[in-house]
Protein backbone atom coordinates (compact mmCIF):
# COMPACT_ATOMS: atom_id res chain seq x y z
CA UNK A 1 0.00 0.00 0.00
CA UNK A 2 1.92 3.27 -0.60
CA UNK A 3 2.16 5.52 1.96
CA UNK A 4 1.69 9.58 2.61
CA UNK A 5 3.84 11.99 4.60
CA UNK A 6 3.86 15.32 5.70
CA UNK A 7 -0.18 14.47 4.58
CA UNK A 8 -2.71 17.05 4.61
CA UNK A 9 -6.46 16.93 4.13
CA UNK A 10 -8.01 19.73 2.12
CA UNK A 11 -10.77 21.48 0.08
CA UNK A 12 -10.19 23.86 -2.44
CA UNK A 13 -8.18 23.38 -5.72
CA UNK A 14 -4.70 23.43 -6.18
CA UNK A 15 -3.85 27.39 -6.12
CA UNK A 16 -6.29 28.12 -2.79
CA UNK A 17 -7.44 25.57 -0.44
CA UNK A 18 -8.04 25.48 3.08
CA UNK A 19 -7.31 22.91 5.36
CA UNK A 20 -10.01 20.46 7.31
CA UNK A 21 -10.62 18.65 9.87
CA UNK A 22 -12.03 15.07 8.23
CA UNK A 23 -13.80 14.57 11.68
CA UNK A 24 -16.02 17.70 11.26
CA UNK A 25 -16.00 18.25 7.59
CA UNK A 26 -19.69 17.93 5.74
CA UNK A 27 -17.97 18.79 1.79
CA UNK A 28 -15.99 16.70 -0.38
CA UNK A 29 -12.47 16.62 0.51
CA UNK A 30 -9.05 14.72 -0.48
CA UNK A 31 -5.50 13.96 0.69
CA UNK A 32 -2.48 16.18 0.26
CA UNK A 33 1.16 14.90 0.72
CA UNK A 34 4.40 13.28 -0.59
CA UNK A 35 3.66 9.92 -1.49
CA UNK A 36 5.79 7.00 -1.30
CA UNK A 37 5.63 3.52 -3.25
CA UNK A 38 2.65 4.40 -5.55
CA UNK A 39 2.67 2.83 -8.85
CA UNK A 40 3.30 5.40 -11.78
CA UNK A 41 4.83 8.37 -9.35
CA UNK A 42 8.36 8.77 -8.04
CA UNK A 43 8.64 7.96 -4.25
CA UNK A 44 8.22 11.75 -2.49
CA UNK A 45 6.08 13.19 -5.17
CA UNK A 46 4.18 15.80 -4.12
CA UNK A 47 0.15 13.91 -4.97
CA UNK A 48 -3.34 15.55 -4.61
CA UNK A 49 -5.57 12.63 -4.34
CA UNK A 50 -9.28 12.23 -5.20
CA UNK A 51 -12.09 12.85 -3.07
CA UNK A 52 -12.02 10.97 0.02
CA UNK A 53 -14.32 7.99 0.36
CA UNK A 54 -13.57 6.39 3.82
CA UNK A 55 -10.78 6.74 6.61
CA UNK A 56 -10.27 4.16 9.19
CA UNK A 57 -7.66 4.74 11.25
CA UNK A 58 -4.36 5.75 9.70
CA UNK A 59 -6.15 4.11 5.95
CA UNK A 60 -7.71 5.78 3.21
CA UNK A 61 -9.22 5.09 0.53
CA UNK A 62 -10.29 7.97 -2.82
CA UNK A 63 -13.01 7.86 -4.30
CA UNK A 64 -10.81 6.74 -7.58
CA UNK A 65 -10.23 3.11 -5.34
CA UNK A 66 -6.67 3.88 -4.41
CA UNK A 67 -5.27 3.17 -0.73
CA UNK A 68 -2.86 4.92 1.05
CA UNK A 69 -0.90 4.43 4.64
CA UNK A 70 -0.87 8.05 6.33
CA UNK A 71 1.95 8.52 8.25
CA UNK A 72 3.93 11.71 9.35
CA UNK A 73 1.55 14.71 9.64
CA UNK A 74 2.68 17.90 8.20
CA UNK A 75 3.98 20.15 10.70
CA UNK A 76 1.41 23.23 9.52
CA UNK A 77 -1.20 20.25 9.82
CA UNK A 78 -0.67 19.55 13.12
CA UNK A 79 -1.09 23.62 14.15
CA UNK A 80 -4.43 23.58 12.08
CA UNK A 81 -5.77 20.82 14.39
CA UNK A 82 -4.43 22.26 17.61
CA UNK A 83 -5.36 25.63 16.94
CA UNK A 84 -8.96 23.75 16.83
CA UNK A 85 -8.61 21.80 19.80
CA UNK A 86 -7.39 24.95 22.10
CA UNK A 87 -10.60 26.88 20.19
CA UNK A 88 -8.65 29.59 18.26
CA UNK A 89 -10.49 30.76 15.54
CA UNK A 90 -9.45 30.52 12.12
CA UNK A 91 -9.17 33.48 9.53
CA UNK A 92 -9.57 32.45 5.73
CA UNK A 93 -10.06 34.73 2.60
CA UNK A 94 -7.09 37.13 3.53
CA UNK A 95 -5.47 40.42 2.55
CA UNK A 96 -3.14 42.65 3.91
CA UNK A 97 -1.82 46.04 3.59
CA UNK A 98 1.20 47.88 5.11
CA UNK A 99 4.77 47.18 5.82
CA UNK A 100 7.08 46.61 8.46
CA UNK A 101 7.64 50.18 9.70
CA UNK A 102 4.10 51.21 9.59
CA UNK A 103 2.65 47.98 10.99
CA UNK A 104 0.81 45.64 9.17
CA UNK A 105 -3.30 45.49 8.66
CA UNK A 106 -5.18 42.09 7.98
CA UNK A 107 -8.73 41.20 6.69
CA UNK A 108 -10.35 38.27 6.14
CA UNK A 109 -13.72 36.16 6.98
CA UNK A 110 -13.67 33.94 10.46
CA UNK A 111 -16.86 31.87 11.06
CA UNK A 112 -18.73 33.37 8.15
CA UNK A 113 -17.92 37.44 9.49
CA UNK A 114 -15.16 39.74 8.08
CA UNK A 115 -13.03 40.90 10.69
CA UNK A 116 -10.07 43.32 10.20
CA UNK A 117 -6.99 44.18 12.63
CA UNK A 118 -3.11 45.11 13.38
CA UNK A 119 -1.38 42.95 13.55
CA UNK A 120 1.51 43.01 16.38
CA UNK A 121 2.95 39.58 16.30
CA UNK A 122 3.42 36.43 14.00
CA UNK A 123 4.38 33.24 15.29
CA UNK A 124 4.77 30.88 12.45
CA UNK A 125 0.42 30.47 11.46
CA UNK A 126 -0.75 32.04 14.42
CA UNK A 127 -1.65 35.87 14.16
CA UNK A 128 -2.26 38.14 17.38
CA UNK A 129 -4.21 41.70 16.77
CA UNK A 130 -3.55 45.09 18.58
CA UNK A 131 -6.60 43.88 20.32
CA UNK A 132 -4.77 40.69 21.93
CA UNK A 133 -6.93 38.13 19.78
CA UNK A 134 -5.30 35.37 17.75
CA UNK A 135 -6.16 33.34 15.08
CA UNK A 136 -4.84 30.75 13.22
CA UNK A 137 -4.16 32.06 9.26
CA UNK A 138 -5.43 29.62 6.61
CA UNK A 139 -2.73 30.91 4.38
CA UNK A 140 -3.24 29.25 1.52
CA UNK A 141 -6.42 30.46 1.59
CA UNK A 142 -6.11 33.61 0.27
CA UNK A 143 -7.71 36.59 -1.63
CA UNK A 144 -7.98 36.65 -5.57
CA UNK A 145 -5.99 39.79 -5.32
CA UNK A 146 -3.57 38.45 -3.39
CA UNK A 147 -3.42 35.14 -5.56
CA UNK A 148 -2.58 37.37 -8.75
CA UNK A 149 -0.03 39.44 -6.67
CA UNK A 150 1.43 36.53 -5.42
CA UNK A 151 1.36 34.47 -9.01
CA UNK A 152 2.45 37.65 -10.98
CA UNK A 153 4.78 39.58 -8.88
CA UNK A 154 5.98 37.75 -6.24
CA UNK A 155 4.93 40.28 -3.38
CA UNK A 156 1.10 41.74 -2.51
CA UNK A 157 0.04 45.07 -3.32
CA UNK A 158 2.02 47.76 -1.06
CA UNK A 159 3.41 45.37 1.10
CA UNK A 160 7.06 44.98 1.55
CA UNK A 161 8.24 41.91 2.84
CA UNK A 162 11.47 41.77 3.84
CA UNK A 163 12.22 38.77 3.99
CA UNK A 164 9.81 37.34 1.35
CA UNK A 165 7.12 33.75 1.88
CA UNK A 166 7.95 30.69 3.48
CA UNK A 167 5.99 27.31 2.65
CA UNK A 168 2.56 26.97 4.44
CA UNK A 169 2.19 23.03 3.59
CA UNK A 170 4.48 22.80 0.88
CA UNK A 171 3.09 26.36 -0.73
CA UNK A 172 5.00 29.51 -0.91
CA UNK A 173 1.85 31.77 0.42
CA UNK A 174 2.74 32.70 4.14
CA UNK A 175 4.58 36.02 4.47
CA UNK A 176 7.15 36.81 7.04
CA UNK A 177 6.16 39.90 8.78
CA UNK A 178 8.20 40.24 11.57
CA UNK A 179 11.76 39.38 10.47
CA UNK A 180 13.96 38.09 12.95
Amino acid sequence: MAEFKNYFFRVGNKDSFSLIDPNNCKDKYSLSGFCFGRPGFPDNSFINTSYIEKIEGKSVTTKSGSNYQLKDMHEDYKDFLNSIEKGIEILTNWEMTGNLREGYVISGTVNGQMISGKVVSQERNLITLKNNKTYFIMWSDFSSDVGIYIGLLGKYLDINYPDGFEKFCGFTCRPILFPK
